[in-house]
């Protein structure tokens, strides 16, 4: 099978969410750069709730998108339109997604589907929650076998997967006898050898390794201890899942073939502790350097019992422990854990225990030396013979003559009645022949061999004096007590210190099971055991709506590796099972939003095996969002440079969706009149520069995410007297104007108000029918356009209006009217009104208000309207402007709307500059000024130059 990769899109990017509750304005979104694929999500609920239960309801939304500045076009190839149906109260969730071509794009969405006409059986709590942004990874993955993952999100699986397993194999190149070849192998030394090597990218980039050659690596002895992990079934399957040196990750695959690594050679290679290694050298009186032996006693707390963590594929990859005593230990206390990592072999950790265990009472000694250049020849590793009159491990020293059968010692030797002895002698070559020596009663320096040598001391072929043979007597067939080289460091430069500990075949006997083996579930609980099941519920947003976080927590006593937790509701389904590994004793999962639900938590070992009291079932009852929102505590609003800075209490609420501020003329307290000037999400601190010049009351209130939003029972309020550096370009009272303009169904009262028409009665009736509290059947909507305002060219003013309006006698019901504006850059046309019920900039030149009257939500007649186009006040400067006694015109960089305020500084003493006139175009804009300088002393007007002149003005 052939498996083909593309490569992944792994940049992601998100925005808050955009409720589709209402039929909201096109709600446009941008991408990141350099997208190639854009994905629209939407999620919530959707379902008609009817008398017969729940049944399908449906809702269209309108999708576009278009590269930045360029044409709108539908998001699907299908067109623009979507429809999206549900039937139940399981979670909606849609994603539309579309390729593109590299760049920038933006998106925008809007619901087309009429408002749900009775929100407490329609359920349409939708949102656009995310605009994915795919951006292509151009990273660079040589080297690197990579592999994606998708999984159909569901109610217990959804944001991310707690754990992902995989079972891989790897291959290197392999010893085969004859040659080196890749094949799937866990051998230690074809790892070692793989990583010290590496592996090298096309660019000459190291991906891994050490980068080396053969020629640099002890390939020989590679060879050779690869034949002996074979040999052993030693292994390594190792994942390297953390920052490591080569040195860090050659020491762990040498340390699961029981070697270390060293340069001893002069190359790369390792030592392995082998077992029935020849002898290499031999120590005695007669090449231990005086006053140098020494012999220690590992001594202190010593270590009963080793227990080695490895990780066992029979327990789903899950770490596991074996244990071994010490030889002769049978109640252990003090225990020892050592983690093998890249072991998988429950085998080869029984054996490393063992051979643990066995170390804390074979090697507990350490024998160390200083030798001469002899000592040189030795490394790590080596085997090798010592015999001193200290440990009584015989006698040694050198000869003082000898021929093939007697030998004369440079001490006397003792001999012991009815024993055979034996004298080894080591020439200058290095050979070394033991013989048995004539017994003789008591001590002698002259010994006889019952055979003859190769050759005789006295008689060297190379000439050397007989001191350079080494002899060892002993009662034994090997003189000499064998040690095991642990380490050699250099004293001078004719002098080193070895440091050994013993050899003793019983160490090696017991990887073969002659220690004690003690398995892990034989001490403490088989299987685990569970108490103290706690639950507890939080609150959480799941985008426009809640859900509830369940978390638990228990005890447990007894080998445990884990837990499996399901729940259902009282009386339903079980749902799927759910679960935690390693030693973590708590939980968390997604429940639903009230109600009562039963919960299993069942621990196991760590063979996957439960027993009679590892399950805990526990009913639990979820109370939910109950609570009504709380008012905000306190607000203070304060102009901070040119804006208005609001800060607040926040309300403590889980579920607090916005925070909305209004504001109204001071000492007016009517929070649903109030004008909009700010939604803020969340937080404590806002900032709007919406606020028109005046004294107003800033109301703030707290608003959940129900549908529709429940509301804090009461405003909390303060004052702020807002000082605007906004210069006023064009402001009109419309009702003190007689009301021009058009009138859709309002009648000027006699008294200058206008009042909603009636259906029953004839607008040309007069106005004195017309009351100016009500009027029977007023028409639905009222409708007022005053004329068009021209601010003669284009600009971005900030634009607002004021209604006055004041309720019909008995009206309880919001009636504020809404004010909406038009507009249009010069040249332009106009589009069609929006919502204006804050103040706000909008670029053009033409500007035309309106304000509408919804009489179904209360009757009211209007008193006022005004309608205000302001300008954030600029400065034009000019230096070093030269200036003729008749005057000289200055030319403005952009015109003004209103007349400009102009401030000059002149060179010399009492000079002034004064304004002789500022003109005003037949567009109404003030566009150049004429300038003199006026010399105070003389009275008379004179040439000169301004240093600078500051033009202020709107």
């Amino acid at each position: 099978m052939t498996i083909q990769f593309r490569p992944i899109d792994s940049f992601i990017g998100s925005i808050d969410d955009v409720s589709l509750v209402e039929c909201p304005p096109w709600v446009t979104r941008t991408s990141s750069l350099d997208a190639v694929a854009l994905a629209v999500d939407i999620t919530g609920y959707l379902f008609y709730a009817g008398t017969k239960g729940l049944s399908q309801h449906s809702v269209t939304l309108q999708i576009q998108y278009r590269p930045v500045a360029g044409s709108w076009l539908p998001f699907n190839d299908s067109g623009d339109f979507v429809v999206i149906s549900n039937s139940d109260r399981t979670p909606v969730r849609v994603t539309y997604r579309r390729t593109v071509a590299k760049g920038q794009y933006e998106v925008r969405l809007r619901r087309v589907s009429a408002v749900d006409s009775d929100v407490n059986k329609y359920t349409s709590d939708l949102s656009w929650s995310v605009l994915r942004s795919y951006q292509r990874d151009e990273g660079d993955y040589s080297g690197q076998h990579r592999l994606a993952m998708q999984i159909r999100a569901t109610g217990q699986l959804q944001g991310r997967i707690d754990a992902l397993s995989s079972l891989a194999s790897a291959n290197c190149e392999a010893w085969t006898g004859s040659a080196w070849g890749a094949q799937i192998n866990s051998n230690p030394a074809w790892w070692f050898r793989w990583f010290a090597k590496g592996k090298t990218a096309t660019d000459g980039r190291r991906m891994f390794g050490a980068g080396m050659d053969d020629v640099e690596l002890d390939i020989e002895a590679l060879k050779d201890w690869g034949a002996w992990c074979d040999s052993k079934s030693l292994q390594v399957n190792l994942v390297i899942d953390r920052k490591m040196s080569v040195y860090e990750v050659l020491s762990v695959i040498a340390r699961c073939g029981r070697a270390s690594v060293t340069w001893s050679s002069g190359k790369l290679g390792v030592i392995w502790d082998a077992d029935n290694l020849p002898v290499v050298q031999r120590f005695g009186m007669g090449n231990i350097i005086r006053d140098s032996f020494r012999i220690d006693y590992v001594t202190g707390s010593l270590v009963d019992a080793v227990e080695i963590e490895f990780i066992n594929p029979a327990l789903n990859w899950q770490p596991d422990t074996v244990r071994a005593n010490v030889p002769g230990v049978v109640s252990p206390v003090n225990i020892a854990t050592i983690k093998l990592f890249g072991c998988t072999s429950k085998i080869q950790a029984e054996k490393e225990a063992l051979l643990q265990a066995a170390q804390q009472y074979y090697r507990r000694r350490r024998v160390s030396w200083d030798s001469d250049f002899e000592g040189m020849a030795v490394q790590r590793g080596d085997v090798v013979t010592v015999s001193h009159d200290l440990t009584s491990w015989g006698y040694s020293g050198r000869l003082q003559a000898g021929t093939t059968t007697v030998l004369e010692l440079d001490k006397a030797v003792p001999f012991m009645p009815a024993t055979t002895h034996y004298v080894g002698v080591r020439f200058p070559d290095g050979s070394y022949e033991i013989n048995e020596v004539v017994y003789q009663v008591g001590e002698s320096a002259s010994i006889t061999l019952s055979a003859p040598l190769s050759a005789a001391p006295d008689s060297d072929p190379d000439g050397l004096p007989v001191c350079d043979y080494l002899w060892f007597f002993e009662p034994e067939a090997t003189p000499g007590k064998k040690l095991k080289v642990l380490d050699v460091q250099p004293v001078s430069d004719s002098r080193v210190r070895i440091t050994a500990t013993d050899e003793d075949p019983a160490y090696y006997a017991e990887e073969s099971g002659s220690g004690i083996y003690v398995d892990p579930s034989l001490y403490g609980s088989y299987y685990p055991t569970l108490s103290n099941l706690e639950v507890s519920d939080t609150l959480v947003l799941v985008g426009n709506t809640f859900a509830v976080t369940i978390g638990l927590a228990w005890d447990v006593e007894g080998d445990y590796a884990g837990a499996w937790v399901r729940w259902r509701m009282q009386g339903e389904q079980w749902k799927p099972m759910i679960g935690t590994m390693g030693a973590l004793r708590s939980f968390e999962f997604q429940g639903p939003p009230d109600g009562t639900i039963e919960i299993e938590v069942t621990g196991f070992n760590h063979r996957g095996s439960s027993g009679e009291n590892s399950t805990i079932i526990l009913a639990y009852v979820i109370v939910g969002d109950d609570d009504p929102i709380d008012d905000v505590p306190w607000l203070v609003a304060a102009q901070n440079d040119n804006v208005a800075a609001f800060r607040w209490g926040e309300v403590p609420n889980i579920d607090t969706a916005y925070y909305r501020f209004v504001i109204r003329p001071a000492g007016d307290t009517n929070y649903e009149k109030g004008a909009e000037v700010a939604v803020v999400a969340r937080g404590s601190v806002f900032t709007s520069a919406d606020l028109p010049p005046g004294t107003w009351n800033v109301g703030v209130k707290a608003y959940d995410h129900n549908n529709p939003p429940v509301e804090s029972v009461n405003a909390t309020w303060d004052e702020i007297d807002f000082q605007s550096s906004y210069d006023v370009i064009d402001t009109q009272n419309w009702a003190g104007l007689g009301w021009p303009g058009i009138l859709t169904g309002f009648v000027k009262h006699w008294t200058g108000v206008l009042v909603p028409s009636s259906q029953t009665t004839p607008i040309d009736a007069g106005w004195d029918l017309f009351e100016n509290s009500t009027v029977i059947s007023p028409v639905e909507i009222c409708i007022y356009q005053p004329p068009e305002q021209d601010v003669n060219k284009d600009n971005s003013p900030r634009c607002w209006g004021v209604i006055q309006a004041v309720k019909a006698a008995g009206e309880t019901q919001l009636n504020e009217p809404m004010v909406m504006l038009d507009y249009h850059v010069d040249g332009g046309s106009y589009d069609g009104f929006d919502d204006w019920p804050t103040p706000k900039t909008a670029t053009g030149r033409n500007f035309q208000f309106k304000f509408e009257l919804n009489t179904q939500l209360g009757v009211a007649f209007v008193s006022g309207f005004e309608t205000t186009l302001d300008i954030a006040e600029r400065v034009e400067k000019f230096y070093n402007v030269a200036i003729d006694a008749a005057g000289t015109v200055v030319l403005f960089n952009q015109s003004f709307h209103s007349l400009p305020y102009c401030v000059g500084e002149v060179y010399g003493v009492d000079l002034t500059v004064d304004i002789d006139d500022v003109h005003q175009d037949v567009s109404g804009v003030y566009d150049w000024m004429v300038v003199r300088i006026y010399d105070k002393s003389t009275q008379t007007y004179v040439s000169g130059t301004a240093s600078i002149l500051t033009v202020t003005g709107a």
